[in-house]
């Protein structure tokens, strides 16, 4: 770190310690000082960088040094959208030959995510929803991983096969995809089978794939009756599962024309098939990482190409795309990708990729960068979906990792916050570029939506929730003072106007009060109120009911105390 940077560190370290831009009011209704715990690790990591600025050898525990700061003070409350670099921003950066750049940035971010500590917090939070102005419909974001099949373990230590297309069918999930789907497993072996991946489905790449019997069709036969029979679609991931076998197929044209058969035994009948119908077929699962994909960019290319081009010509009005990218952003894999197909004018109807976080608007923030790029390249077309996102694998609980996927799934992906975080991330989303986003997962795996007993988990609530808000799916517009990405609210008026949804979701911590106003309701009206709160004081769920009568306005007043979510209920009579 040159001398500059090195004053200006300490001038930032002296500015939080003795300066404040906003003092703290008398209205400690309105805002709030940070925490003590907070401003202690900001003093401690601006030190740090002032004696130990970002090299080579600390470059990745700043990183993490840099996310936790940024994840406390989200959770706390501070809007950091504007401080904080894109992952594309640092993918830009980690691509460089010279990575001088990267370590400025790391160091520079820090200091300015702890310079926010020296003002407070804004926790309250004015929200006005206007009945009378709509836009369009809300988003339907009600997707997921796997979740029909799942092993259950029993008390004397066997395993058994448990049917989760009721719950899926409840959470009203649209659309399912096909990747780990780990419910399954051999009788012989005692091995969890990956049945709806290639080298199950058709095991001998080397075999005619035009004849029948070179395929093992019963477990993903199973998998498809299920979700037609929910009413949601199959969302068909080609590739391989996690811990399958990852090197490239060893005959393309063999293996492309097997997945056109799949197609044909789905849609047309084919070896004893079904006439029902795949819409969309996503080409691999994160072939940037090493355990997904061993072969070269070209290879995957190659490869991608055949089966898309195969796939359109069978059936042009299925959807093709992928490759279910893991955060690879701006660097040679991604961007010569992108070149091939525009210039070999390759089908390429969507563009998928994957995200774990732990700050709500990161997602909003990579598909605004992920449509330059598609934009860039003249794929004005090509939609944007996510198909994995959950919370951060790795995150922590109060700056303490957390261990292993069964300890995460009790202490942090089955969390209120958690809960909290998907409702923020899902009405953020509304206003993206994205147009599915398939959570991972909807089984009892740590990251799902069930617990281990089969029951709803407090994720799973949420969506549980989402699902009834969807039943009144005219977007009204809501206008929120000061906007947060951590508290965001979605509302939602029924098809014939005598219902209004909102979902309230706070990811933050603490007690954090807001006022809603409805305006513009329909003069000479019963009004039923429900509001439903799930929250650590209040794991069923807490119900409220108020009556009014000819009001055209209504102002209430709540005080959450997140993490947790509101849904709002109003009935006109």
């Amino acid at each position: 770190m040159n001398t500059f940077r090195k004053l200006i560190s300490i001038v930032c370290l002296l500015s939080i310690l003795f300066g404040s831009h906003q003092p703290l009011t008398a209205r400690t209704d309105l805002v709030r000082n940070p925490p003590d715990r907070i401003k202690d690790l900001c003093y401690e990591k601006l030190w740090d960088s002032l004696l130990h600025p970002t090299n080579e050898k600390n470059n990745r525990a700043r990183q993490g040094t840099l996310h936790e700061i940024a994840e406390l003070l989200s959770k706390v409350g501070y809007p950091i959208e504007s401080v904080i670099p894109s992952r594309r921003d640092f993918s830009m950066l980690m691509n460089q030959k010279h990575q001088e750049d990267l370590y400025r940035l790391i160091d520079d971010s820090i200091i300015n995510l702890c310079l926010l500590i020296r003002d407070p917090i804004p926790i309250q939070t004015t929200v006005t929803v206007d009945y009378t102005k709509t836009i369009g419909n809300i988003k339907d974001l009600r997707q997921v991983n796997d979740g029909i099949f799942s092993q259950s373990r029993q008390g004397n230590g066997s395993q058994e096969t448990v049917d989760n297309s009721g719950k899926m069918k409840e959470l009203g999930m649209q659309s399912i995809r096909t990747h780990d789907a780990f419910g399954t497993m051999d009788p012989k072996t005692k091995k969890l089978i990956c049945g709806l991946d290639m080298h199950y489905i058709y095991p001998d790449m080397n075999k005619d794939p035009l004849d029948p019997a070179n395929y093992q069709f019963a477990i993903m036969d199973k998998w498809v009756q299920k979700i037609n029979e929910i009413g949601a679609s199959v969302f068909f991931r080609v590739g391989e599962s996690w811990g399958m076998d990852p090197t490239p197929p060893k005959n393309v044209d063999n293996y492309a024309q097997a997945v056109v058969q799949i197609l044909k035994h789905y849609q047309q009948g084919w070896a004893n098939g079904f006439y029902y119908r795949i819409p969309y077929w996503e080409i691999w699962n994160e072939p940037g990482l090493k355990i997904f994909w061993t072969g070269t960019s070209d290879q995957f290319i190659t490869l991608y190409a055949k089966i898309a081009t195969a796939l359109k010509k069978e059936d042009p009005s299925i959807q093709v795309g992928g490759p279910g990218n893991a955060g690879n952003f701006q660097n040679d894999w991604y961007f010569k990708f992108l070149s091939y197909i525009r210039d070999h004018k390759i089908p390429f109807d969507f563009y998928s990729w994957h995200w774990y976080g732990i700050r709500p608007f990161e997602a909003n923030s990579i598909a605004r960068d992920v449509q330059k790029d598609l934009d860039a390249f003249g794929f004005y077309q090509t939609k944007q979906f996510i198909t994995e996102w959950n919370i951060d694998v790795w995150g922590s609980i109060d700056g303490k990792k957390v261990g292993n996927s069964r300890e995460r799934g009790n202490q942090f992906f089955n969390s209120f916050f958690n809960a909290g975080f998907h409702g923020c991330v899902l009405t953020n989303l509304q206003d993206s570029s994205v147009e599915m986003a398939h959570h991972y997962r909807g089984d009892a795996n740590g990251f799902g939506l069930l617990d281990e007993k089969g029951s709803l988990n407090r994720v799973g609530v949420f969506y549980q929730n989402l699902n009834t808000l969807m039943e009144s799916p005219r977007r009204l517009v809501t206008v929120s003072n000061p906007m947060q990405e951590a508290f965001t609210v979605l509302a939602g008026k029924s098809l014939n106007g005598n219902t209004i949804q909102i979902l309230v979701s706070d990811a933050r911590i603490g007690e954090n009060p807001y006022k809603l106003t409805i305006n513009n309701l329909p003069r000479n009206k019963k009004i039923d109120l429900i509001i439903t709160r799930f929250n650590q004081d209040h794991p069923l769920g807490f119900i409220e009911t108020k009556q009014f009568e000819n009001q055209t306005t209504l102002e209430l007043e709540y005080s959450l105390v997140a993490p947790g979510f509101d849904r709002i209920e109003i009935t006109l009579k």
